[in-house]
């Protein structure tokens, strides 16, 4: 089974990229992860039809690598067990909660699902009009809300920075309810590609659904 891992800082971005690879990707499986406050954990699993399934949990350590060990890897280990009687064709593309460390997610997904799936991609989404704007944020991911986690120290700039050196490719992703910035949005892809030079740097797949994982160059 492919699985296609998505990361982000945002909410907003994540949900684009996801809904334009799954259009892109007939048959797609999307699972959205989320970690709200006092440690409930929501996953959503989406199909072409919709929602086909929604879990809601409690963790007592509610921070997010133990939502992801703890409830998003059992999550897709379930999708997969089922998969082969329900003849799913694509892969399952998994969008992190906002925030969560790619690194620690392939990390968790591999210990438990090695011999029966293989992620095939990192894709960070992002708006590259704000990016220029997150790096320098000084404030926590919190207080920035970002995150529930008041724990979390890192700043957006941090959060960034360690995922564009792991994702092998950076998705455009501009949400229509924020209007871009050209000038930001330049400024934004040529930081993308002064500090992701390994990264595909793609434009949305919404407008190259022929070839959405960049396969051809944004910007």
């Amino acid at each position: 089974m492919e699985l296609i891992v998505v990361t982000s800082l945002d909410a907003l971005c994540r949900q684009q990229a996801c809904e334009d690879l799954a259009a892109a990707r007939p048959g797609s499986i999307v699972v959205l992860h989320d970690l709200l406050e006092n440690g409930t954990v929501v996953r959503r699993t989406f199909t072409g039809a919709g929602e086909i399934e929604r879990g809601e949990s409690f963790l007592e350590h509610g921070c997010l690598s133990c939502a992801v060990r703890l409830d998003l890897v059992p999550g897709i280990e379930r999708l997969i067990q089922d998969s082969p009687g329900k003849g799913t064709p694509g892969p399952i593309i998994i969008g992190l909660a906002p925030a969560t460390p790619a690194h620690a997610a392939i990390t968790a997904l591999n210990e438990k699902l090695a011999d029966r799936a293989t992620v095939s991609s990192v894709i960070l989404a992002l708006a590259p009009d704000a990016l220029e704007d997150h790096i320098w944020d000084a404030h926590t991911l919190y207080e920035s809300g970002f995150t529930p986690m008041v724990e979390d120290e890192r700043t957006p700039g941090e959060c960034l920075i360690g995922e564009l050196a792991f994702a092998d490719t950076v998705l455009v992703t501009e949400p229509e309810i924020v209007p871009p910035d050209p000038e930001g949005r330049e400024r934004g892809l040529h930081l993308v590609r002064q500090l992701a030079p390994h990264a595909d740097l793609a434009a949305s797949a919404k407008e190259n659904l022929h070839d959405p994982f960049g396969l051809e160059q944004a910007g």
